[in-house]
């Protein structure tokens, strides 16, 4: 059956509960990587207001530990692309988010950046119902010392 227990945290918003497994064997430097956040196996943590929070899991029989950790997601899509139709942002507890380019709608990670944090509508995708109009200029040659472009005219 479920277990519940309250715990004190006086000025923390988002308390993290995690659990740790009766198999591990923590240091003062171990990665949180060991540990199980209690949601991911059904569990509550319940903001009852004035720093209470009541937690409640079904997994007894282990340790546990409450932190506060910062939803990196929320905050302008965390590092990612900042277009939410472009990349997607999934929080972890205790690492740095996860960014990926949103596929599905057609963007892929730009050139020489890590996925999801610039994310480019692929050339297959491009359409009339995806973008009003675009224009792609390209160069044959070596670009030394960059293009200079005096004028170009749309008809």
């Amino acid at each position: 059956g479920a277990f519940s227990f309250r715990v004190y945290a006086p000025g923390v918003s988002n308390l993290v509960m995690l659990r740790i497994p009766m198999d591990t064997e923590m240091t003062p430097t171990s990665d949180v990587s060991s540990m199980i956040d209690i949601t991911s196996e059904g569990g509550v943590v319940a903001n009852q207001g004035d720093g209470w929070f009541l937690v409640t899991t079904a997994v007894v029989g282990s340790d546990f530990v409450g932190t506060e950790d910062e939803y990196e997601c929320r905050m302008s899509n965390g590092r990612c692309d900042s277009d939410t139709v472009k990349a997607s942002c999934t929080n972890q507890v205790g690492a740095q988010e996860i960014c990926a380019c949103r596929r599905d709608n057609g963007y892929v990670p730009a050139e020489g950046t890590e996925d999801g944090v610039d994310c480019v509508l692929e050339p297959t995708h491009y359409s009339r119902q995806a973008v009003d109009s675009y224009i792609k200029i390209t160069h044959k040659d070596r670009l030394d010392y960059g293009w200079r472009v005096a004028e170009i005219g749309l008809f």
